[in-house]
């Protein structure tokens, strides 16, 4: 009986590759969004601000400064408790927010043109980055 479960086990473990192309050309991008929000002012008497996770949709671009339909190339829906994953073929790409409506860039990286939350994906590699939306006051 244990090997018939073991053989059914390998053969399910086949058929989940089958057909999925070369994977070696892709990475893991990963993360949590989080929301800042209300008086987030450095003071030594209160503790530092900390992201409340969010639900969410991550919108994946090509390289770009601001968001616009014509560069999308994935989205994920994130739940309540801001985790996401994504499969992505390996190379540069600007992560944006759209929550409530709104699409929002986390940070921006300039050197020597502007993108917005800019992410190198690689090969055969998980990449972690945690996004904010801000509305608080610093």
């Amino acid at each position: 009986m244990k090997r018939s479960i073991c053989i059914v086990c390998l053969a399910l473990q086949a058929c989940m590759f089958v057909g999925t192309g070369n994977s070696s050309d892709r990475g893991v991008l990963k993360g949590q969004i989080g929301i800042l929000e209300g008086d987030c002012m450095p003071n030594p008497k209160s503790p530092p601000c900390e992201p409340k996770p969010i639900a969410a949709t991550l919108l994946i671009t090509k390289p770009a400064e601001v968001y616009s339909d014509a560069v999308l190339l994935d989205s994920v829906f994130v739940k309540e408790e801001g985790f996401y994953e994504i499969s992505l073929k390996a190379g540069d790409y600007s992560l944006f927010i759209k929550y409530n409506n709104q699409v929002y860039c986390s940070y921006y990286q300039c050197n020597p043109e502007c993108y917005c939350s800019l992410v190198t994906v690689y090969s055969n590699a998980t990449v972690s980055v945690n996004l904010n939306v801000s509305k608080a006051s610093f």
